[in-house]
């Protein structure tokens, strides 16, 4: 428990999950990788996104 405290890097991710359950807090625990709940990551996606898209034209029916 002294290295959940202290922010241990060597504990585990089920380690803090337990802890937060036993707590009674872990009614969150699915909301922490939400993609809704990261603005950052949305928008560093939008930024990804094209900035144009071109629009194919079906080719003509006219032939030679």
């Amino acid at each position: 428990m002294w290295k959940v405290e202290r922010g241990d890097p060597a504990v585990s991710l089920g380690t803090y999950a337990t802890v937060l359950w036993v707590l009674g807090l872990s009614d969150d625990i699915g909301q922490l990788a939400a993609p809704a709940s990261d603005a950052v990551g949305q928008d560093l996606e939008t930024e990804r996104l094209p900035k144009r898209i071109r629009v194919r034209r079906p080719p003509s029916a006219a032939g030679p």
